[in-house]
C-alpha cells in the first residue's frame, strides 16, 4: 500500500467518518477526520474524502473544500447516499463519486486510483509470486510476461488470494471480502468467478487456485 498517503475524511456523521477511517487505516493509509473546517485551519493531505449526508450537504461540503487554501487543488472523492442519486449536482466540484452503502473493495480502489492520478502512490508496488506478477499501481496482471484481460472482480479476487498464499478461504469469506457484506447474491458467485479466473490463467489455473474440498479455495504458487 502507499506508504505516505495522507487522507482527510470530512463529514458531519462521526460514525460514518470512523468507519471509513478504520478501513483506510487497516489498508495502510494515514487517515485523519474532521466534522468541518474553516479556511484558517492548516491541513496536510494528499486526498480529501467527503462523506455527505444528502445532496445539499454534498454541495456545501464540496464548496468548503474548493475554497480552502490547502485543499482546493487536491483530488476530492465524495460519498453520497444512493437514495439521493437523482438529486446529485454534477457540478458540485468533486472529482469522483462513490454511492453508499459502499463496499470496502470499491472504496480502496477509488482511493488508489485518485492517488495514482496525482502521483502519490508507490510506483514500485508489485506483487510477484512465481510466474505471476500483479502491478497493483496500474492494475495489470501478467503471467509469464503475458498480460491477462481480467474484469474488476476477477482482479480483486486474484489479488485477495495471491496476497495470502497458502491461506484457505471459505466461499463466504471471499464473498464478504471481495463483494462486500451488503452483497445479497449466493456463494455460487464465487465459484463462477473462480472458474473464469482459472480459465484465463490457462494451464496454471488449477495449480494456482486450488479447491479445498468442503471448505473453499487457496492460492498456491
Amino acid at each position: 500500500m502507499p506508504k505516505l498517503s495522507r487522507l482527510l475524511i470530512l463529514g458531519l456523521n462521526k460514525t460514518v467518518r470512523e468507519e471509513i477511517a478504520s478501513r483506510l487505516l487497516a489498508a495502510g493509509y494515514q487517515a485523519s477526520q474532521a466534522a468541518a473546517l474553516s479556511r484558517a485551519d492548516q491541513v496536510q493531505a494528499d486526498l480529501v474524502i467527503l462523506a455527505a449526508n444528502d445532496s445539499e450537504d454534498l454541495v456545501g461540503g464540496c464548496g468548503t473544500v474548493r475554497r480552502h487554501p490547502d485543499l482546493k487543488s487536491l483530488p476530492l472523492l465524495a460519498i453520497a447516499p444512493e437514495k439521493n442519486a437523482d438529486k446529485i449536482d454534477l457540478s458540485a466540484g468533486w472529482d469522483d463519486l462513490l454511492l453508499s452503502p459502499w463496499r470496502e473493495a470499491e472504496l480502496l480502489l477509488r482511493v488508489k486510483l485518485a492517488l495514482w492520478k496525482t502521483g502519490h502512490t508507490d510506483s514500485s508496488q508489485m506483487l510477484k509470486i512465481g510466474d505471476l506478477s500483479i502491478d497493483q499501481t496500474n492494475y495489470v496482471v501478467r503471467l509469464r510476461g503475458e498480460t491477462l484481460d481480467l474484469t474488476l472482480k476477477e482482479y480483486e479476487l486474484l489479488c485477495h488470494l495471491a496476497g495470502n498464499p497458502g491461506r484457505v478461504f471459505t466461499r463466504a469469506a471471499l464473498l464478504n471480502s471481495v463483494w462486500g457484506y451488503e452483497y445479497f447474491g449466493g456463494t455460487r458467485t464465487v465459484d463462477v468467478h473462480i472458474r473464469r479466473l482459472r480459465a484465463k490463467l490457462g494451464d496454471w489455473g488449477e495449480q494456482m487456485i486450488q479447491t479445498v474440498r468442503g471448505v473453499g479455495y487457496r492460492f498456491s504458487a
